[in-house]
């Protein structure tokens, strides 16, 4: 019975991690969704027809995930979408979780509480955007190796089964499916190496032969794309830009500058992994932890393939350690005990810090101390159980991690509510949108936006002069202009706005204090200012507080 609740908890805890770090829309979903839209009705596209630029070649290398979003909208609109998210998280978390019991079958509590962090970290990425079906595509790749890795020679229904993958990789996220073949080298090296290099456990028994056999299907399933050897070589043209990496964030190196909370964390994942690793492990294992790091060193959005295939291995590494540390030291209850007033004290304190830096409306705050008393109280209760059954070591460990789980509840509680409180679109946005729509009374537009704003108003049927898809407007691939280092040098105000204007016909301009325009145009007589975000009653305080830039809607109107 207490292995049931200790399991229904944390499959309670997961789920809360789930539904509270999921459930945004990401603004990449507007150009997907009006991607499948226009798949759906017109047929795939090879030139590029969203933005006020004309006759750019063009690859939709995202175009059956755009499809199959757009369908899922069609039917549930943003319920649906968010349902998909909730979903495929789900089934991430679970395979993921049986990824760490088949490297470590001895341990559920390792298992489990590297399944929490991992849902925490992985689940910043499941997101509308293509990276969840790829990222779940390289997660069975690597589960369906190591549940195999032990046979000499592999049964050939998983040559179809990385044949189903690699076709289904190439048209749902086509930048990503190099990376399919990528995965299989660390596994190839062992097969050759393993068992000549004494300082390694040799654990994958394939013959190399079998392993390399591999990349047969992987690469005649690529070339099932409409696209053909362009969307398998899409990777190669569209990373690598200086500008690009210096205006995405995901694009840049990580640092304690650029994104601190992550930093941190994948730091103390990697000294965790060479303190414990005292043993030798699978070649394959280090490759893929080593590669991955390195990986996510070099770019922020990287971090999500190591913690596929970079973080499991420390499942093994850990129960290893657990396991020498268990037959010198028995967990006891004086061990216990301060590790236990340290988490309640934890608790408390990012309770308190969390509660007075955010203010929760009278009608949501009965609700949400409720909530806080019950998952006190359930915390006070397993104190209590761990004081009880204190001469006890089994039930001293069951009952601590239960206590954990409790106490991380207990913090999500108001985190809940003031996640979730926040709209799913930008209400300055939103009514920027409106205020064009209203203006132009169904009148041709064309419209400049930034970086940003670009998706939202190209889903609602306004060709833009720039928008998210970064390497869609490098001539590289649209073999025509580069438009990004356009938008580059105006941002930066190295080209003048003035000479800029004399090159587009805008009808109307929607500007954000990112962007020059915002400033200039305001005293520029050839525009007129529609709308401003600060000076706007429908926009409440609190929404206005919540905005990460101001915003201004232009039209022009020479004297």
């Amino acid at each position: 019975m207490k292995s049931k609740i200790s399991f229904a908890l944390f499959i309670f805890l997961i789920a809360s991690i789930l539904l509270l770090i999921t459930s945004r829309f990401n603004n990449d979903g507007w150009f997907l969704l009006n991607s499948g839209r226009y798949v759906e009705n017109f047929g795939i596209p090879h030139t590029e027809p969203f933005t006020i630029h004309e006759g750019f070649h063009f690859v939709m290398q995202q175009w059956l995930f755009a499809l199959g979003l757009w369908k899922i909208y069609e039917i549930g609109q943003m319920q649906g979408v968010l349902l998909f998210t909730w979903a495929m998280g789900a089934v991430f978390i679970f395979v993921f979780y049986k990824l760490l019991q088949l490297v470590d079958s001895h341990d559920a509590a390792v298992s489990r509480i590297l399944t929490v962090g991992a849902a925490a970290l992985m689940s910043v990425y499941f997101t509308q955007r293509p990276q969840i079906i790829s990222g779940f595509i390289f997660l069975i790749e690597i589960y369906v190796l190591e549940y195999l890795k032990d046979k000499e020679r592999p049964p050939w229904a998983i040559y179809g089964l990385f044949f189903i993958l690699s076709a289904l990789l190439i048209n749902f996220h086509a930048a990503m499916w190099p990376m399919m073949s990528v995965f299989i080298l660390p596994y190839l090296a062992e097969s050759i190496f393993g068992a000549r290099i004494p300082w390694f456990h040799h654990s994958f028994l394939w013959k190399w032969k079998y392993t390399a056999l591999l990349w047969v299907p992987i690469l005649i399933a690529g070339f099932i794309n409409p696209y053909g050897i362009e969307s398998m070589t899409y990777a190669f043209h569209s990373y690598g830009y200086e500008q690009i990496n210096s205006l995405i964030t995901e694009m840049r190196p990580l640092s304690l500058g650029n994104n601190s909370y992550t930093s941190i964390i994948l730091s103390i994942i990697l000294i965790l992994t060479v303190i414990y690793a005292r043993n030798p492990l699978p070649l394959h294992w280090i490759l893929l932890f080593a590669g991955t790091a390195f990986m996510a060193l070099l770019a922020i959005r990287s971090i999500f393939l190591f913690l596929i295939v970079g973080l499991f291995p420390l499942a093994f590494i850990l129960h290893r350690s657990s396991f020498k540390k268990s037959k010198s030291k028995t967990t006891t209850w004086k061990r216990t005990w301060p590790m236990m007033v340290l988490m309640f004290l934890a608790a408390i304190v990012g309770l308190l810090f969390i509660l007075e830096k955010y203010t929760i409306p009278p009608d949501k705050l009965i609700l949400i101390i409720a909530i806080i008393c019950f998952l006190l109280l359930l915390s006070l209760f397993y104190a209590y159980i761990l004081w009880k059954e204190r001469n006890r070591q089994d039930e001293i460990r069951a009952n601590a991690r239960n206590l954990f789980f409790t106490l991380v509840l207990l913090l999500m509680a108001p985190l809940f509510y003031l996640y979730h409180d926040t709209p799913l679109v930008n209400p300055a946005l939103k009514k920027s949108i409106e205020v064009i729509q209203e203006n132009s009374s169904g009148r041709p537009v064309s419209l400049w936006t930034g970086y940003d704003e670009g998706p939202y108003a190209e889903f609602h049927g306004f060709p833009c002069y720039i928008d998210s898809r970064a390497e869609v407007f490098l001539p590289k691939l649209n073999h025509k202009k580069d438009v990004f280092s356009e938008y580059v040098s105006l941002k930066d105000g190295l080209l003048d706005y003035h000479d800029f204007m004399k090159r587009y016909h805008f009808t109307h301009l929607l500007t954000t204090t990112k962007d020059p325009l915002y400033t200039y145009l305001k005293n520029d007589k050839d525009y007129v200012l529609l709308w401003d975000s600060d000076t706007d009653d429908t926009i409440s305080e609190k929404e206005r507080k919540n905005l990460k830039e101001k915003y201004r809607v232009y039209k022009y109107q020479p004297e």
